[in-house]
């Protein structure tokens, strides 16, 4: 029921009187459980009514009719004693627990005041050492990716000014061949002659002085010049002596071998 209903209609003076419909009693009971003021203003009608009664009682006179006519509903003060019984148990008993939680509260927090905090746990010399190492070798693998990156995007640029080394077939005691390589990685290109003029095709293998192979490769086929044309990049080749061993199929006879050998050293 609104506010300003009961203001406007004196719901107040009628509940008193007795003169709601059971309908309307009910909706504004509901109403005094929360607005303080039409329970003061009930309470108010409720004095007048009773002094009403006892000037006519003292006097012998009838009652205004507005207050003979009323009669009080069964059960009406029981339910108001109730209701204002259970709002004083509120009104005492909120006040105690929120001062119970605040001292709860407060416990709390000086208990947590008086707990030293805990120190991180140190490490071991084993965890020290592991994690140590675990960083040297990421540290080690960035600089080798950084490498390969490098080499990579050297491989690929373009080539200008590429060396150029012509390796002529040495036989008996004759002073080898020199490849003279730039301090920085760069191409060079060997340019062979080559051993017998009716093969077409042949394969490679590069040995270093010890044997190791350092590179192998087939499909090598003679240029108009009757040269063969080998592209390497100087990091293949360290300083010392190397062995390029060609091996040619012809159409018919026997395979023809033939070894270069060539000596690789650093220049400026």
């Amino acid at each position: 029921m609104d506010h300003r209903i009961i203001e406007e209609q004196n719901v107040a003076e009628s509940y008193v009187a007795g003169q709601l419909a059971p309908e309307e009693e009910a909706q504004f009971e509901e109403h005094l459980l929360e607005c303080r003021e039409c329970r003061e203003r009930v309470g108010w009608a409720e004095d007048l009514r009773d002094s009403f009664r006892a000037l006519a009682a003292e006097e012998g006179t009838p009652a205004p009719a507005r207050v003979l006519r009323w009669r009080p509903r069964p059960g009406r003060r029981l339910w108001l004693a109730s209701a204002a019984a259970a709002l004083f148990l509120l009104a005492i008993a909120l006040p105690a627990w929120l001062l119970l939680e605040q001292g709860r509260l407060r416990a709390e927090l000086d208990a947590a005041r008086r707990t030293p905090p805990r120190e991180p746990e140190r490490p071991s010399a084993a965890e020290v050492a592991a994690r140590r190492r675990l960083t040297e070798e990421l540290q080690a693998e960035r600089r080798k990716n950084d490498e390969l990156a490098g080499r990579l995007a050297a491989l690929t640029r373009p080539q200008v000014n590429a060396a150029l080394f012509s390796l002529g077939l040495v036989r008996g005691e004759e002073a080898a061949n020199r490849v003279v390589v730039r301090r920085e990685p760069s191409w060079i290109v060997l340019s062979i002659e080559s051993p017998a003029p009716d093969v077409d095709t042949y394969e490679a293998a590069l040995l270093d002085a010890r044997g190791r192979t350092v590179w192998r490769g087939a499909g090598l086929h003679p240029t108009a010049a009757d040269t063969l044309v080998l592209g390497l990049y100087s990091d293949l080749l360290p300083p010392g002596a190397y062995r390029l061993v060609l091996t040619g199929r012809p159409p018919h006879g026997r395979p023809v071998t033939s070894t270069v050998p060539f000596q690789v050293e650093r220049g400026g």
